[in-house]
C-alpha cells in the first residue's frame, strides 16, 4: 500500500517535471531584471538579514514596497550557486512547483474519499498552461512558495486535528482557538480545547499533538514572507475544520 502511494506521488512528479522542462531554456523576462538581474542586494549572502527588515531589497531600484523575505532569500542562494544564469533560477522554480503538486495530492486524498478524483486534481494542477507564469516567470517565485508553505500550513493543521482527538471521538476546534494563526497574540497564548459528542470538554490538542499545531503555525509564517496573500489562510483553515473535517480517523489512516 505504502509502495503504490510513493508511486503515485512519482507519476505526479514526474508529469509536473516533464510538462515544465523546457522552461529550462528560458531567460530572465520582464520583472526578472528588476528583480534579480539589476538587484545588487541578492550578490551578497552577508546582505540578506535586510531582507527581513527592508522592504527595498527585493528590488535593484527600491522603489517597489514589496516585503517578500523568503523570496528573496532564494533568489540570494541560487546566485551564490549560480551566479546570474538563468538555468539555476529556473530549476529552482521547478523544483517548488513540482513539490506543489505532490502537495496538492497530498492535500486531495485528504480531503477527498476518491483516490482518482485527487490524481486527477494534481495532475490539473501539475500541468494547467495558468501555471506556465508561476514556472517560467523567475520573480513569480513567490506565488510559488506562498503556496508551498500554505499547503504544508493546512496538512499539518489538519492532521493536528485528527490526532488531536485523541479517543477518535468527533469534536470541533472552537472558532476563536482556530482562527489563532490570524497573529493575535491572545490568541496564541490560549490552548485549543476540544468539544466531544456528549459537550464535555477534553484535553488539549497542544498536548496531545503539539509539533503538528507548531508546525502549521510555522509554516504560516513563512507563507506571510513568502507573499502577503497568505494572510487569508486562517479562513480557510476554520471552514475546513468546520466543513470538511474527518476526525474519526488516525493521522496515520488518512495517508493511506
Amino acid at each position: 500500500m505504502m509502495s503504490r502511494a510513493w508511486g503515485i506521488y512519482l507519476i505526479i512528479a514526474a508529469a509536473s517535471a516533464a510538462g515544465h522542462l523546457s522552461s529550462l531554456r528560458s531567460g530572465f523576462v520582464s520583472d526578472d531584471l528588476e528583480f534579480v538581474v539589476q538587484n545588487p542586494h541578492i550578490r551578497k549572502l552577508s546582505h540578506l538579514p535586510q531582507a527581513f527588515y527592508s522592504r527595498a531589497y527585493y528590488s535593484s531600484s527600491g522603489k517597489f514596497s514589496i516585503y517578500r523575505p523568503i523570496a528573496s532569500a532564494t533568489f540570494a542562494v541560487d546566485y551564490a550557486v549560480w551566479g546570474l544564469k538563468p538555468l539555476g533560477f529556473h530549476l529552482t522554480n521547478l523544483v517548488f512547483h513540482t513539490l506543489n503538486a505532490c502537495l496538492v495530492l497530498a492535500v486531495a486524498r485528504w480531503v477527498l474519499t476518491s483516490h482518482a478524483a485527487a490524481l486527477l486534481a494534481a495532475m490539473l494542477f501539475a500541468l494547467h498552461p495558468m501555471q506556465t507564469e508561476a514556472v517560467t516567470w523567475v520573480a513569480g517565485r513567490s506565488n510559488t512558495l506562498f503556496l508551498f508553505f500554505s499547503l504544508l500550513s493546512f496538512l499539518a493543521f489538519a492532521w493536528w486535528q485528527v490526532e488531536a482527538s485523541g479517543d477518535g471521538s468527533r469534536f470541533t476546534v472552537l472558532g476563536s482557538e482556530a482562527m489563532g494563526q490570524c497573529g493575535a497574540s491572545s490568541a496564541l497564548t490560549r490552548r485549543p480545547q476540544l468539544v466531544g459528542d456528549d459537550g464535555s470538554r477534553t484535553s488539549s490538542g497542544l498536548q496531545r499533538a503539539p509539533w503538528l499545531w507548531w508546525a502549521s503555525l510555522a509554516s504560516y509564517a513563512l507563507a506571510l514572507l513568502s507573499k502577503e496573500m497568505a494572510i487569508v489562510l486562517p479562513l480557510l483553515l476554520l471552514l475546513y475544520a468546520l466543513c470538511f473535517a474527518r476526525p474519526t480517523v488516525t493521522g496515520d489512516e488518512a495517508w493511506k
